[in-house]
Parts: structure tokens; C-alpha cells; sequence
């Protein structure tokens, strides 16, 4: 029984870690995104204040 539930777990713990890796990917493609259409209109990357949140990937 015990055996099963670390297997379940440690299938959960590798889906996390996918979505984790997903989800960090897609976050570096948006940020990438805007600073283009950032520089299309000609707007200073660095005067955006939406740039607060910075995710910790170590967390």
C-alpha cells in the first residue's frame, strides 16, 4: 500500500516538475513578446512597473 502511494506521488512530483518547466517557458516567451512590441512602439523597456513581480524559480 505504502509502495503505492510513493509511486503515485512520485508521479505527481514529475507532473509537477513538467508544468513547473511549461509554465517558466511560457513566462520567458511573454516577456519576450512584450519588450518586442515594447520596442516597436518605441517605448522604454525599462519604464514598464509591471516588471514588480519577479517569479522565483527556486521556490
Amino acid at each position: 500500500m505504502l509502495d503505492q502511494i510513493n509511486s503515485c506521488l512520485d508521479h505527481l512530483e514529475e507532473q509537477n516538475d513538467h508544468l513547473h518547466a511549461r509554465l517558466q517557458e511560457l513566462l520567458e516567451s511573454n516577456r519576450q513578446t512584450r519588450l518586442e512590441f515594447q520596442q516597436q512602439l518605441g517605448e522604454d523597456p525599462d519604464d514598464d512597473d509591471d516588471d514588480d513581480y519577479d517569479y522565483d524559480a527556486s521556490t
